[in-house]
C-alpha cells in the first residue's frame, strides 16, 4: 500500500509541475494585445498555482509543499514594462 501511496504522490507531482511548466511555456512565448489581456492570463496562472497546491496538500507531506511553492514562486511570470 506504501509503495502504491508513493507512486501516486509522485504522479501527482509529476502532474502538478509539468502542467505549470507547460502554462509558463505558452505564456511567455505568447504576444499579449494589452495589459489586461496578460493581467488576466497572470490571475490563471496564480488560480492554478493554488489550486495545485490545494490538491497538493491533501496527498504531500509539508517538505513537498515547500517544495512546490518554490518551484512556482521562482518561475512563475510576471510583467515586465
Amino acid at each position: 500500500m506504501s509503495a502504491e501511496k508513493d507512486a501516486q504522490s509522485d504522479l501527482l507531482k509529476l502532474v502538478a509541475y509539468s502542467s505549470l511548466a507547460n502554462l509558463w511555456i505558452n505564456l511567455s512565448t505568447k504576444e499579449y494585445d494589452d495589459q489586461e489581456e496578460a493581467t488576466s492570463f497572470l490571475k490563471l496562472q496564480e488560480e492554478l498555482i493554488n489550486e495545485f497546491e490545494k490538491t497538493l496538500r491533501r496527498h504531500l507531506d509539508e517538505a513537498a509543499i515547500r517544495d512546490f511553492r518554490n518551484y512556482s514562486t521562482r518561475y512563475k511570470l510576471s510583467i515586465s514594462r
